[in-house]
């Protein structure tokens, strides 16, 4: 059996469609203290995930379907204030806080 490659991303700081292709830039927060504890979420770009149209489209279904399953769980819940135009949010846990 071949071992697969896991790759962790904290997030993705931008998509954009290029050449015909879907680029999205992974990040990783920083937690090294030489970095500027002032600054929101020092991060650090770590990758790039290039996929088709068709695929992210796929892709895209997937995870939409996952969020509802989490809304249900009770994980994250959609805010409906201001701009953030019902965008999901993660519940956190009162252990890391």
């Amino acid at each position: 059996m071949t071992e697969r490659k896991r790759i962790f991303a904290d997030g993705m700081e931008s998509v954009s469609l290029t050449d015909g292709m879907i680029r999205m830039e992974l990040y990783n927060i920083l937690v090294n203290t030489k970095h500027d504890p002032q600054a929101p979420n020092p991060h650090e770009i770590t990758g790039e995930l290039i996929m088709t149209p068709q695929g992210f489209v796929k892709a895209f279904s997937t995870m939409e379907s996952l969020v509802r399953k989490l809304e249900e769980a009770g994980i994250v819940q959609r805010s409906r204030e201001g701009g953030n135009s019902g965008k999901p949010e993660v519940s956190v846990s009162p252990n890391f806080q």
